[in-house]
């Protein structure tokens, strides 16, 4: 009895079909992920091109959201130095305010008040601003890199406090004296070298006195040259620890002059060279 065993042309029919679904399957594959290679089977080439891409996008991708993470911590910095800003401004209109001789002492005494308060506001603002955690302006902060691709942005931090601007708070408000005698320029000799050399006892010194403190500056050493403005500011600054003189400017006569601050208001004498210079000028 004969029987049938094998159907070619059903086994051939099944077989296209089953080539026909993968082939489906690899197009509904491609259309659901939208990438043409899905698997190493697809393209193996292709496919070690395609991830070395999407790598590079990925790690692009983060730098610029790195870069974004820098903007905002300079974006808290400066919010918080355009607020040390304003009450730096409020200082300088204080001192200016304060110097004015129309004032009395009971009425200085308050605005020196408000310029310590001031100071300190500004030590809170500088120390309270930090980014996650990371302080900027206190001046203890360590500098935070900003990793972007082949390279890196370093952003410092600085110290904004009181202390770190050189902020002095005062019992008492500044007094200013102002020589009377011009030069053009800061640079050129302000005492010639025969009034050093000729000042008694061969040393011709500088003593500016505050509240029964002396600051003496001797110029001894410059009594066969002479000494410019410039030179004169830096002895006398450096003798007295604070910036005690500047060059200042006068609109009138389009000149410069010596100019003397008392870190302390009160009894404040100045000696030229065993002479007396000019009265002080409150300013």
């Amino acid at each position: 009895m004969f029987t049938i065993r094998n159907n070619l042309m059903a086994e051939t029919a099944g077989r296209l079909v089953a080539r026909n679904y993968a082939t489906l399957a690899t197009s509904v594959e491609r259309l659901a992920s939208g990438l043409r290679i899905n698997s190493a089977r697809d393209d193996p080439v292709g496919l070690a091109v395609r991830e070395l891409l999407r790598a590079d996008v990925v790690m692009y991708q983060q730098a610029s959201r790195n870069a974004l993470d820098g903007v905002s911590m300079l974006q808290v910095a400066e919010g918080a130095l355009s607020e040390i800003d304003e009450v730096l401004i409020r200082m300088k209109s204080l001192a200016e305010q304060a110097s004015n001789d129309t004032y009395s002492a009971a009425q200085r005494t308050v605005m020196d008040e408000e310029f310590n308060e001031l100071a300190a506001e500004v030590t809170r603002i500088a120390e309270s601003s930090n980014y996650n955690g990371k302080e900027q302006l206190s001046g203890v902060g360590t500098t935070v890199n900003i990793y972007l691709i082949n390279g890196s942005i370093a952003i410092s931090s600085d110290d904004m406090t009181a202390d770190g601007l050189n902020i002095e708070s005062t019992e008492a408000v500044t007094e200013v004296w102002t020589h009377s005698y011009y030069k053009t320029s800061a640079d050129e000799i302000y005492i010639p070298d025969s009034d050093i050399s000729q000042a008694t006892a061969d040393i011709f010194s500088f003593e500016f006195s505050v509240d029964s403190g002396a600051i003496v500056t001797d110029l001894d050493t410059y009594k066969n040259t002479g000494i410019t403005l410039n030179e004169l500011i830096t002895e006398i600054n450096t003798v007295a620890g604070y910036t005690a003189a500047t060059a200042e400017y006068d609109v009138g006569y389009n000149a410069y002059r010596l100019g003397l601050t008392a870190e302390n208001a009160g009894d404040t004498t100045m000696t030229w060279g065993g002479g007396e210079p000019n009265s002080h000028a409150g300013r």
